[in-house]
């Protein structure tokens, strides 16, 4: 790990949380819009109508079924696939939050 002074290490972790509101405001929009979402958010839109649940419960309950499915398959534990668990999870609390 490279030797990083606090000061980067804030902005890189502050531009990442950026990316997650841009990411939830972009797939707010397109739901408000009309205008469509793409074929993943609308896995999570589907699970949304058919169970009452919010669009960012859908995706972080979607994301953990891959991440079980991905660790079984595997049979150990990946550092990638929880991190990738982890975005997912923070982008959809943010949608849940943007959607109400």
């Amino acid at each position: 790990m490279n030797n990083m002074s606090f000061k980067e290490l804030l902005m890189r972790v502050s531009l990442y949380i950026l990316g997650f509101f841009a990411i939830s405001f972009g797939v707010v929009f397109c739901l408000r819009s009309g205008i469509g979402l793409s074929t993943w958010d609308t896995l999570h839109y589907a699970l949304h109508k058919l169970t009452n649940i919010t669009i960012g419960t859908a995706t972080i309950i979607v994301a953990g079924i891959f991440t079980v499915a991905v660790v079984i398959m595997n049979k150990k534990l990946k550092s990638q696939g929880l991190v990738s668990t982890s975005r997912t999870g923070a982008i959809a609390m943010t949608r849940g939050a943007l959607v109400i």
